[in-house]
């Protein structure tokens, strides 16, 4: 069955075209996306901006476009975080069905049942107690498989809400990483399952920009960076690099999309601080996540 899937992030909007056989992704046959930040100074105005509302309907018809090329006839597209908490999210969706696109907005445990769908669609979990996370623009899931019961949960920790509230653009001073992790372990004391994991796998553009880095990667290849291991150690490091650079000067390091120069700083916090709380030493990158849920729950359900 051949379906598409569509993610309307608070920092990234992101689609996939995909050949789905036994509830599995068989064969991808098109992917895209674009940083559009459609969430931007949403912490401030409890609204989508206008501008940023239309640098994603722009996006998303050519997702659509792209769509009917393919002659799709299932899809699903979904947003998350920003258009869920914003007083004028129902105005994008309004604008989203005058494109021809329906979109449905989906819940933190929805979320988050779609990435746990996405991730072991392609990764054996078969680690004790492994607990996959999700940072996201303006949420973040944590899922932990224990004992072969699901633990769900989502909060309001993201890396746009975060670069909203602070500056990451100039040199990372010990004052910006202090007020940071204050607000990211404040956050992540709503998780009560969190310290009972003990094997990590990270998702969304956060690790596999990490993972990307440690590679060296010229152009991004989702085969390279899917399933590939990063320890403290290695994540400390990059991003030592990172906060003794401008944003400017992020921008040329091999790996680092364009758009994400300021973001990586509080997502690599986010991740440094979950590894701290756990107590594990590396985790794996899942480049299937979310997106791979959607498309799959598309081919399966819709």
């Amino acid at each position: 069955m051949r379906a598409a899937g569509i993610d309307i992030g608070t920092n990234t909007i992101r689609l996939i075209i995909a050949d789905i056989k036994d509830s599995k992704i068989d064969r991808i046959i098109y992917q895209d996306r674009k940083i559009t930040r459609l969430g931007e100074g949403i912490i401030h105005t409890n609204e989508l901006d206008e501008q940023a509302i239309l640098r994603t309907i722009l996006a998303l018809k050519t997702f659509k476009e792209t769509i009917d090329h393919f002659f799709i006839n299932k899809y699903y597209a979904v947003a998350t975080s920003a258009v869920r908490e914003a007083k004028n999210g129902n105005k994008f969706i309004k604008l989203c069905n005058e494109i021809g696109l329906n979109v449905d907005i989906i819940d933190g445990n929805e979320e988050a049942k779609l990435i746990y769908l996405g991730v072991t669609s392609s990764l054996d979990i078969d680690n004790k107690n492994p607990l996959i996370f999700d940072i996201g623009g303006g949420s973040t899931e944590f899922i932990l498989n224990k004992d072969d019961k699901i633990n769900y949960k989502s909060i309001k920790l993201g890396v746009v809400k975060l670069a909203d509230e602070i500056n990451f653009f100039d040199i990372i001073t010990d004052e910006v990483i202090e007020k940071t992790n204050s607000i990211i372990e404040n956050k992540l004391n709503e998780i009560p399952f969190l310290k009972e994991a003990d094997t990590l796998i990270a998702t969304a553009g956060t690790p596999t920009t990490l993972a990307a880095i440690d590679l060296e990667l010229e152009d991004y290849d989702y085969r390279k960076v899917h399933g590939y291991e990063l320890t403290k150690e290695e994540i400390l490091n990059i991003f030592e690099k990172l906060r003794s650079m401008t944003s400017k000067e992020r921008k040329e390091i091999k790996g680092l999309e364009e758009g994400r120069e300021d973001l990586i700083i509080p997502g690599t916090l986010i991740i440094l601080k979950i590894m701290e709380l756990t107590g594990c030493e590396k985790l794996i990158v899942s480049d299937f996540g979310l997106r791979e849920g959607i498309v799959i729950h598309a081919a399966t359900v819709n």
